[in-house]
């Protein structure tokens, strides 16, 4: 995801740079917009940032005809 930060840590935008799991990337973008950083300090002054984050994860396939455990 390339997300963009403002000066007081609010995230500004995040978009979609590569997914291999399009399924995900919407609930991913929803809960980056809610998350706050930092600000980065170049000199000593805040300034906005543009970077890329990057989350892996797997996905397991569940058996549909096999019982739930208890």
């Amino acid at each position: 995801m390339r997300v963009v930060v403002d000066r007081e840590g609010v995230v500004r935008s995040v978009d979609d740079v590569f997914s291999d799991n399009p399924g995900l990337q919407q609930a991913a973008q929803e809960q980056i917009a809610k998350w706050r950083f930092r600000p980065h300090l170049d000199h000593g002054f805040p300034v906005q940032v543009i970077s890329t984050l990057t989350f892996p994860f797997t996905v397991q396939r569940v058996d549909s005809d096999a019982k739930p455990n208890p």
